[in-house]
């Protein structure tokens, strides 16, 4: 039992690191070009940085469930998984949290495949906080062009006429239950 809960956690140590590696590549290609995040981002840069960093994190999963199916197809003697082909889909349905059942391991072994789907879930996890801060740093470069616009004074937003708020003295009767424009 102690064996499978070793290799596990070697496995666990390997899959972060694969994660952690392509994080950071990620991060860094990702800003390597920074200068364009100075201008509005048209809807298709938008849209291919966002397609990248989800085809980005898709091959690290691939990767990653590849690590574990290296270790099932290995062991396959005492996995019961004949092929590389099952070995990669078990994996994959372990590393997911799906179990289906279709194809099992020993005993022994199951533990791993436990911790298999711990770490799946936690990387898991890891990538959709990494997909969220990207997404969040296209927010804000959106809304620092958006400041960075030349602001519109309150005669220009209301076609010419006062808005509440703008220096221009209001005028209402108080008899409709507004405000006057000066305090009581």
């Amino acid at each position: 039992m102690l064996v499978p809960i070793i290799v596990g956690i070697g496995l666990t140590i390997v899959t972060v690191a694969i994660h952690a590696a392509g994080t950071v590549y990620w991060i860094r290609n990702l800003f390597k070009h920074r200068d364009h995040f100075h201008a509005r981002m048209s809807f298709g840069a938008v849209l291919d940085i966002l397609a990248r960093t989800a085809a980005t994190l898709l091959v690290m999963h691939i990767i990653e469930v590849l690590v574990w199916a290296a270790l099932y197809w290995w062991m396959q003697s005492e996995t019961l998984i004949n092929t590389f082909e099952d070995a990669m889909y078990f994996s994959a349905v372990t590393f997911t949290s799906l179990g289906y059942g279709d194809i099992v391991v020993q005993s022994h072994w199951r533990i791993a495949a436990g911790i298999q789907a711990m770490t799946g879930l936690l990387v898991f996890g890891w990538s959709t906080a990494l997909l969220f801060a990207v997404v969040q740093r296209l927010i804000v470069i959106e809304e620092l062009h958006f400041e960075s616009l030349p602001k519109l004074n309150d005669a220009e937003t209301s076609g010419g006429r006062p808005t509440q708020g703008s220096s221009a003295p209001i005028n209402r009767n108080v008899t409709e239950g507004s405000d006057s424009g000066s305090a009581p």
